[in-house]
């Protein structure tokens, strides 16, 4: 629901104390440009204020560019009826 997504993570950097953990928990876009236009779609249909799903390089790109760091991730499929 970030508009600005990499503005978003920059503040979650700012206000982390040092050595702090952020956990952050969304759906992934599935990278393929017509499963992506789907989930969009039904993203945008299930809630008005959706913004986008990001791809696992998207987050993880711009959790880099906000100086923040990975330790782990994990995928679990989500299941659309």
């Amino acid at each position: 629901h970030w508009s600005d997504l990499g503005l978003a993570l920059r503040e979650v950097r700012r206000v982390l104390k040092p050595g702090g953990v952020a956990a952050f928990v969304d759906v992934l876009s599935p990278g393929s440009p017509l499963f992506d236009t789907y989930l969009q779609s039904v993203e945008v249909l299930r809630d008005t204020s959706h913004v986008r799903d990001y791809s696992a390089s998207e987050w993880l790109r711009q959790v880099s560019e906000a100086g923040l760091h990975t330790r782990s991730t994990t995928r679990q499929r989500l299941r659309l009826e």
